[in-house]
């Protein structure tokens, strides 16, 4: 009791003597036989100094708080088994000298974690603002005792608990100095998503042996920049520059990849010069009202992005060179948009520019009546590529689109009645009878739903019956008098009847939905003759669980009397060791390929003949699986594949690529891959290092 009594009479008189002025940092301490004299509180038996930003734990500790020539003294001197704690940085030392007034110190012998790195050296030294600075350091990623890489730096600082400058650097692989570096500097903590060092060896049976490596050479702050080097020995050699821009305010963003080589084609024996220059950029005005996006993507030819494929190297997939500009107001909406033509082998519909603007919908007073509209304008150019035959011959016009469109809802106890009407003006300076052409046409339809719900023990069962009837009045100009860049310029006279119904089933305790069920049908009415009106039946299946998802989506043909297409397609995450996804996709010769499959113009102005014997008639069966295992908690499997049969003239194909993945030394990820494809078989051993969370 008399010891409890003595201890708490001792932290009490500590925590006193240490608070004497507020703007000082109150200090706890927790001493195991603590011993005291002449304003030296010590212990030799372990013990833990704590305030608000640190905690620090030793053997052996000196805490001293005394006043000397009318100066306040608050050092903490500890040594032994020693753990510092300081703000978000956690220290292992020999011994350490730390000035309580000025928040700085000094570590002998210690070492600190920055992912991926273990950094240390002889002395670290401590700032006040949470900055330090280390001598003769160290860095490796290597957690074993003899590790088998290191950097050594005469000194490395590091700089709001992020950014590492290190200078005279040696790298060292067992003990075997390979390479020196006059200055270094990284930005640990925001560009996470690359590896700072990635090596790649890879043997595929056109090009045969490969070796890639990939450095992040410097970022600092908001900009990054990371070296390529790619060496093939049946056909040369290569490098790519990327640079990566990403201020903190996330509003603006730039990343540009950049690869030359040299290199022979398969059909040339010329040494050529081989080339891509993509890149993407965003911004955001401080408001948010304004965005902009911007893309390229320059390549010497069509086989370039195959040949020197990369999964760090893609930023545009779509490989469009492109400007979208938006700017959004509480009552419209505008978009600025431009597409060139930078690749002569490419055919491109350019936009020199497209604008537009969109009114917010505006509903007239006391009668319910409302009205939305938009306006286009565009200079539209399309350049077919430069390789294709002479008899195509490029097209351009100055295009003016206005539409306008005015609705009023009904609404009755069991449905609502939302009939609508409106115009589309479209104005061509020129068409293919050398003159301009003004097309014209009215909408109109009616959209009628309702809702019917009930709920039971466990679920919520919703029924929605709905018909819709969309129609489009004849032309004034004829679909072949007018050029047709896009989907967009596709008007022809069509009547559309949709008639159908959704059920919907929710989960009472959740409040989700957990099954859709939509059967519907459409009826048609045009110009020519449509030999059936209702071509074909759709039902759509949909089941929702929080580890599992089945969508199943079909389609009948009435008319030749075969299934139109049927789309399966499971995911489904077992637990955190194991997931996959299966596609099982099938489509008849009916099933014409289409970037919309509800837009039904196409349908209704071609004769089903003609699109038969076009590559818009494309029978085939494709099934895709995607599937991961976690073996153990280093070690992981990634399986692909894609297999295709039942096409017209073609033989079947099977395609796989296989990714097997582990993490070594805490943070060197090891990747080997195996792919098969039906041009080539290409073997993969890469290790990055990568940043940890």
């Amino acid at each position: 009791m008399l010891k409890k009594i003595l201890i708490s009479s001792f932290l009490f008189s500590l925590i006193a003597s240490s608070s004497y002025s507020k703007e000082k940092e109150e200090i706890t301490l927790d001493l195991k036989k603590p011993a005291y004299q002449n304003g030296i509180f010590s212990t030799s038996e372990g013990g833990v100094i704590q305030g608000k930003h640190f905690r620090l734990q030793a053997k052996n500790i000196e805490y001293i708080n005394k006043i000397e020539n009318d100066k306040i003294i608050r050092k903490i001197h500890a040594k032994g088994a020693l753990i510092l704690q300081l703000k978000c940085s956690t220290f292992v030392a020999d011994e350490i000298e730390f000035d309580l007034n000025t928040n700085t110190g000094t570590l002998k012998k210690a070492k600190t974690y920055l992912s991926p790195w273990y950094i240390g050296g002889d002395y670290i030294t401590l700032n006040k603002n949470g900055d330090f600075f280390i001598q003769n350091a160290f860095a490796t990623t290597c957690v074993e005792k003899k590790n088998q890489w290191e950097l050594y730096a005469k000194n490395i600082s590091i700089y709001d608990g992020k950014l590492l400058h290190a200078k005279n650097i040696q790298f060292k692989v067992f003990g075997v100095p390979t390479l020196w570096l006059p200055s270094y500097k990284v930005n640990l903590k925001k560009f996470n998503e690359d590896p700072l060092i990635k090596y790649n060896m890879t043997w595929d049976k056109r090009v045969g042996p490969r070796a890639s490596i990939r450095y992040q050479i410097y970022s600092w702050k908001d900009l990054a920049f990371y070296i390529r080097g790619d060496f093939r020995l049946k056909k040369n050699y290569g490098g790519a520059i990327e640079m990566h821009y990403l201020p903190d305010d996330l509003n603006q963003k730039l990343v540009s990849r950049n690869y030359l080589a040299r290199d022979i084609l398969p059909n040339d024996p010329r040494d050529m010069r081989r080339y891509r220059y993509q890149g993407e950029g965003c911004s955001k005005s401080p408001t948010g009202k304004t965005t902009a996006k911007i893309s390229w993507d320059k390549y010497s030819d069509i086989l370039m992005p195959n040949d020197f494929k990369s999964d760090d190297f893609e930023i545009n997939p779509a490989k469009k060179t492109e400007l979208f500009v938006r700017h959004k107001e509480e009552n419209m909406v505008a978009t600025l948009h431009s597409r060139v033509k930078v690749n002569y082998f490419e055919s491109v519909k350019q936009d020199l520019p497209t604008g537009y603007i969109s009114l917010k919908t505006y509903k007239f007073p006391k009668i319910d009546l409302f009205s939305k509209n938009f306006t286009k304008i565009s200079y539209l150019d399309y350049s077919y590529s430069d390789d294709l035959e002479t008899n195509l011959k490029d097209f351009s016009s100055l295009r003016f689109e206005s539409n306008h469109e005015m609705f009023k809802p009904f609404s009755f106890p069991s449905f609502k009645v939302t009939p609508f009407v409106g115009a589309i003006g479209i104005y061509y300076n020129k068409s293919q009878l050398d003159k301009s052409a003004g097309l014209g046409i009215l909408k109109y339809g009616a959209d009628i739903t309702s809702h019917l719900s009930r709920s039971f023990n466990n679920f919520k069962h919703t029924i929605e019956p709905y018909f819709f009837y969309h129609g489009l009045s004849r032309p004034t100009v004829a679909i072949n008098q007018h050029y047709i860049f896009s989907i967009d310029d596709g008007y022809t006279r069509i009547n559309q009847l949709q008639l159908g119904f959704r059920n919907l089933f929710y989960d009472l305790k959740s409040c989700s939905l957990f099954f859709r069920f939509n059967l519907y049908a459409n009826a048609f009415f045009a110009d020519i003759d449509i030999p059936q009106k209702i071509p074909k039946l759709y039902l759509d299946l949909e089941w929702i669980y929080p580890k599992l998802e089945i969508n199943f989506q079909n389609a009948w043909n009435f008319r030749h009397q075969v299934l139109d297409y049927s789309n399966f397609q499971v995911s489904w995450t077992i637990n955190r060791f194991a997931a996959f996804k299966l596609n099982f996709l099938y489509r008849s010769r009916y099933d014409w390929r289409k970037g919309n499959h509800h837009n039904f113009i196409l349908d209704v102005t071609r004769d089903e003949s003609e699109l038969l014997i076009s590559p818009i008639s494309d029978r085939r069966i494709t099934l895709l699986t995607d599937l991961f295992f976690r073996f153990s908690p280093h070690w992981s499997c990634h399986f692909q594949s894609h297999h295709g049969w039942y096409r017209l003239n073609q033989p079947p194909y099977n395609e796989f690529k296989v990714d097997l993945f582990t993490l070594i030394s805490s943070s060197w990820r090891v990747k080997f891959s195996y792919w098969h494809t039906e041009t080539d078989d290409r073997f993969n051993v890469g290790i990055d290092l990568i940043k940890g969370k």
